[in-house]
C-alpha cells in the first residue's frame, strides 16, 4: 500500500492501492484500487476498481441482501428529492438518475 492517509483493516486490504485518503474495512476491502483516492471500501470482497476515485461502496453485491439505516424511515423533510437505486445499487436522485 502506497501513497498517504490511508487506513486498510483487513487481510490484503488495499492491497494494490496507490492513491491517498481511502479506506478498506474487511478481508481484501479495496483490493482491486489502484491510483484512485477518497474511497471507502466496507465489507468482505469489496473489491472497488482499478483507478476508482470519490467513491463508497458497502457491501458486496449477491452476497448483502437487506440494508437498515436508522433514523430514515418515517422522517420529513422540509424540502428535498426522492432517492432511486439502480440495479447495481447506486443512488441517486431522480433528475440524476436517467443519466447514470
Amino acid at each position: 500500500m502506497g501513497g498517504h492517509d490511508n487506513l486498510a483493516e483487513g487481510y490484503k486490504a488495499l492491497l494494490h492501492n496507490t492513491g491517498s485518503n481511502n479506506v478498506g474495512l474487511g478481508c481484501n476491502a479495496g483490493g482491486n484500487l489502484t491510483t484512485g483516492s477518497n474511497n471507502i471500501d466496507m465489507g468482505a470482497n469489496v473489491l472497488g476498481t482499478a483507478g476508482e476515485a470519490n467513491t463508497i461502496r458497502i457491501g458486496k453485491s449477491g452476497t448483502e441482501t437487506k440494508t437498515f439505516i436508522a433514523g430514515i424511515s418515517g422522517k420529513t423533510v422540509a424540502s428535498g428529492v426522492g432517492v432511486i437505486i439502480n440495479s447495481n445499487g447506486q443512488l441517486a436522485d431522480g433528475a440524476t438518475f436517467n443519466a447514470l
